[in-house]
């Protein structure tokens, strides 16, 4: 893979490379302007003491690792804002990475609030191809183009004979890539991770080494191939100086997630006096699969020197009961020992339910959604989780089918509305961008959409504005259609665009989330764990972040044979329905004898 990369003997106007030395931070930093010190004490007022510790340690690297509740969202957010307030950081070179545009914008949104601006926030994906546009303008050339069908690129490579395994070698080449290495080293890196390839791992490494050489020829790049190639544009010290200069505060959410050549471009980017903070759970590692690796965050000292280590572990989050869970799942899945803290005094229900079949399943769990609806509750609040999509299917359909609205999680390039309003755009007929994007508004403003609907149109326009103005600056794809392929693949590209509605999501695309109601679907031995799981202890880490979606009530349901995993679910609804018994009896009591004065009273009446 890293032969693809061909230095450009083309000369053009060049960056400006003559950067001022970037301000440094430390235990000496003093206030700029002492007014400031108010807002300083209020950003700190709110938090508890580790988080404090977190926001205000003055180290350049700072590795926090953040349990499920505790704040890490909150204390990058007022780390940055701390820090902005103080004077030892430039909010307009801040850089904020993480691995969704929901969470992207999210940090965003919770910066704004904080009164901090300008920066930038955005997945590790879009930073790399920030970085490559730098490198083109410098080298005076046109920015790299995306393969406008990476499947139909990989299939020519294949053959006609492997063509149909070219979606599970997309699979193998986008995890080579995150490992950073070349196609030649597949079938020992497979070994060393006991991957299952999908055809003889020497044949696979043929047709990934034919895919990189037609992606070579045709000169285009699929997403994949991003970090690696942002990574090795970095090598150059003139452009490395410039881009160092513009993005020198990184801080990077959900670390644990990092694979090799994300960690080797961010790594390289922060150089080598790195303004570096890292939050995330290494309880919650879920992609390796996709080659993600959590010693970035539990072992940084292997690349950084002598970063500044903090844990929070107080859940602010759920109930209390679903906090001791939590605990109790640790110890029964085999985690590290760490107390179960916090939790907000508040009822919570764990409840176990065994259906005959998967259509009865669906039937009673649209029941109980539906009777938390009648209690109040939005439809937002609830989220129904399984472990694979396919899972999902009957419980979509019987929620449609009762009115319940419901956001699935599906591709944006898969909603019907979607599809037909780029059929409509005729994009075969080549036209200026800005004339695409007039198109596209002319279309949405004739049609009468509901809400959901509405979303994702509204959605696709931001896309194709996006699109539009890269496309302008001379960095576009070769087509609307295969930027926005691009623009979605991954774990970024899944998006739950509508505002309202029960969220149905694998146990993957949880993550992050969190809900007051969660039914954890499908929990049959086989499904939960994978019976063909190559990796034991990411499906534990899996389970383990699905029951912590949750903070009031947990319902877990299965057909057939339970989930090995189910007993301390069951500890827990044992418990509390032993500890509610004894209320409700008394309750029942006092209510009978309300009844009997009430009956005397009556017979006590004269005639």
């Amino acid at each position: 893979m890293g032969s693809r990369r061909r230095p450009s003997t083309q000369k053009g106007p060049a960056l400006p490379l003559a950067v001022p030395e970037p301000p440094r931070s430390g235990q000496d930093t003093v206030l700029r302007d002492t007014a400031s010190a108010p807002r300083v004490d209020a950003l700190l007022a709110g938090l508890d003491e580790a988080q404090r510790r977190c926001v205000t340690d003055p180290a350049r690297v700072v590795v926090v690792e953040a349990g499920p509740g505790s704040g890490k969202t909150r204390v990058l957010t007022h780390r940055l804002a701390y820090r902005a307030a103080r004077g030892d950081l430039d909010p307009a070179r801040a850089v904020v990475v993480t691995f969704t545009r929901r969470a992207a914008e999210e940090l965003r949104r919770r910066s704004t609030t904080l009164q901090v601006g300008g920066g930038w926030y955005g997945t590790v994906h879009r930073l790399a191809r920030r970085v490559l546009l730098d490198e083109a303008e410098h080298q005076g050339r046109q920015p790299l183009a995306f393969a406008s069908d990476p499947l139909g690129l990989l299939a020519e490579a294949a053959g006609a004979d492997d063509a149909p395994w070219a979606p599970s070698l997309a699979s193998e080449a986008a995890w080579l890539a995150s490992l950073g290495l070349e196609p030649a080293d597949y079938p020992d890196a497979c070994t060393r991770a006991r991957r299952r390839a999908p055809l003889d791992p020497e044949r696979v490494a043929e047709v990934l080494a034919r895919y990189e050489a037609l992606k070579r020829r045709r000169g285009v790049v699929d997403a994949a191939d991003l970090p690696r190639l942002a990574a090795e544009a970095l090598h150059d010290p003139a452009l490395a100086g410039a881009v160092r200069w513009r993005h020198q505060h990184l801080l990077v959410d959900e670390a644990q997630d990092l694979t090799p050549a994300q960690w080797a471009f961010l790594r390289g980017l922060a150089g080598e006096d790195p303004d570096l903070f890292l939050v995330g759970d290494p309880d919650q590692t879920i992609y390796g699969f996709n080659g993600a690796d959590s010693r970035f965050l539990t072992a940084t000292e292997q690349w950084v020197a002598a970063p500044s280590r903090h844990r929070l572990t107080r859940n602010y989050r759920a109930a209390g009961d679903l906090v001791r869970l939590a605990g109790r799942l640790r110890a029964h899945l085999g985690f590290a020992e760490r107390a179960a803290e916090g939790g907000q005094d508040l009822p919570a229900s764990v409840e176990l339910l065994r259906c005959a079949d998967p259509a009865a399943e669906a039937r009673e769990v649209t029941r109980r959604l539906r009777l938390l609806r009648a209690a109040g509750w939005g439809w937002s609040t609830m989220a129904v989780l399984a472990r694979t999509r396919d899972r999902l299917r009957l419980v979509e359909d019987a929620l449609l089918r009762a009115g319940v609205p419901v956001r699935t999680g599906r591709s944006l390039l898969e909603e019907p509305a979607v599809r037909e309003v780029l059929e409509q755009l005729d994009l075969a007929r080549p036209r200026p961008p800005l004339v695409v994007l007039a198109d596209l508004e002319e279309c949405l403003a004739a049609r009468q959409d509901p809400e959901a609907v509405a979303d994702q149109l509204l959605v696709l326009r931001d896309l194709v504005a996006e699109w539009a103005d890269q496309r302008r600056a001379g960095a576009h794809p070769r087509g609307l259609r295969g930027w926005l392929r691009a623009e979605l693949s991954g774990p970024d590209g899944l998006q739950t665009v509508s505002r309202t509605g029960v969220e149905l999501a694998t146990f993957h695309r949880a993550k992050g989330t969190e809900f007051a109601h969660v039914v954890l679907l499908g929990l049959e031995d086989g499904m939960v764990p994978l019976a063909n799981a190559e990796d034991p202890e990411e499906e534990a880490r899996l389970f383990y972040v699905a029951c912590t979606r949750a903070e009031r009530s947990l319902l877990a349901s299965w057909t057939g044979r339970p989930s090995p995993w189910l007993a301390p679910l069951e500890e827990a609804a044992d418990a509390l329905a032993h500890r509610a018994r004894p209320a409700r009896d008394a309750q029942a009591a006092k209510a009978r004898i309300a009844a009997l004065r009430d009956r005397l009273a009556g017979l006590a009446q004269p005639a």
